[in-house]
């Protein structure tokens, strides 16, 4: 029997609020948790709420609405509704279900132009994902091995993600470890330095990871080391891949 906790998000027409929480609490959550989500009267997933969870390198273009009516009779250790509409209109589960309120404004209400209703979704993301992290905080002993964008200030995320993609393009080697990997670099100008920026901003969103730079001799080989706990090779190896390399 798995021991993932169960947790379904509701609002009115799971186009946003919801997916936002379930992507969210996926990614935050690592494999902790088992999450869905649903709407009392779905409709389709809305371009903005992409498009701002897609600014934290979380795809939700594949998600679509479904009904709260699809998951009735379904156990679930928390269902959490996340508008005023929802927690009305919720089901009764069966089993211990504990039930959680929540309530954010709707961004699909945001009035103005294209800026001003994207303004309103960011936020509503964030306070979603505010509340999240408290959440886990409470019902959790360690942090989960899932990177936290949203811990590297904004105006610095998207400048973060180019550089580490191109300083994870260009290493020449990488060795196995008991608890990670590290990695030889080419020479680069500026290498150390460049290593160093990441570490500073990698610290913020994987506080899980342990970061070393280790050079062989003088003007040696430059060698990048990544470890931590019990699981961190396999998050090491997934990340990596998504900057482009694939290691074994």
């Amino acid at each position: 029997m798995s021991d993932r906790k169960r947790i379904l998000f509701l609002c009115t027409g799971n186009s946003a609020r919801s997916q936002m929480a379930e992507a969210l609490l996926r990614h935050l959550g690592g494999d902790r948790y088992e999450v869905a989500s649903a709407g009392v009267a779905p409709t389709s997933v809305r371009r903005e709420a992409i498009e701002v969870m897609g600014e934290l390198g979380i795809d939700i273009s594949s998600h679509r609405s479904k009904s709260v009516d699809d998951f009735v009779g379904s156990e679930f250790d928390y269902v959490v509704t996340v508008c005023d509409n929802a927690n009305e209109q919720c089901p009764v589960f069966p089993g211990r279900t504990q039930r959680l309120h929540w309530s954010f404004d709707d961004p699909a209400a945001a009035e103005g132009d294209e800026l001003a209703r994207l303004a309103v979704f960011r936020r509503v993301r964030d306070e979603i994902h505010s509340r999240l992290r408290l959440f886990l905080a409470n019902n959790q002993t360690q942090s989960p091995l899932a990177c936290d964008l949203t811990a590297i200030p904004a105006d610095q995320r998207e400048a973060h993600l180019v550089k580490s993609r191109e300083l994870f393009s260009q290493f020449q080697e990488f060795r196995e470890l008991p608890d990670g990997y590290q990695f030889r670099f080419a020479s680069l100008p500026n290498l150390i330095t460049r290593l160093a920026e990441f570490i500073s901003l990698e610290k913020l969103c994987c506080p899980f990871l342990n970061f070393a730079i280790k050079v062989d001799a003088e003007d040696g080989p430059v060698w990048l080391r990544l470890s931590g706990r019990e699981g961190v090779k396999a998050f090491i190896r997934e990340e990596i891949g998504l900057l482009g390399r694939v290691i074994w």
